[in-house]
């Protein structure tokens, strides 16, 4: 009865995030999900509507995974909040596949 038996399957979770595979998934989960408001292409810059999130990781007004995962989770603003639509795994692959790009 070694606890690193029930750790190792978590950690190894964790770090499937950053896979091909998940990075995948999440994609999938974003345009199934997300796209119809945040349907920006990488670069663009319009200033208004949702955020372009191709970019939420970067440059000077970067957010972090956690705090997105909140937002996503929660809501914010107008966005409705998607923590009873998402999983926390859907979350976090989504945000996976953002990070990626």
């Amino acid at each position: 009865m070694a606890a690193p038996f029930f750790a190792a399957p978590h950690a190894a979770a964790a770090s499937d995030t950053g896979s091909a595979d998940a990075v995948k998934r999440g994609r999938r989960i974003f345009h199934e999900r997300c796209a119809g408001c945040h349907n920006q292409k990488p670069g663009d810059s319009m200033p208004f509507g949702p955020p372009n999130l191709y970019t939420s990781f970067r440059g000077a007004s970067a957010i972090t995974s956690h705090q997105a995962e909140t937002i996503i989770r929660n809501g914010e603003g107008t966005m409705p909040a998607f923590g009873p639509v998402l999983s926390q795994s859907d979350i976090r692959l989504v945000i996976a596949y953002l990070r990626s790009r």
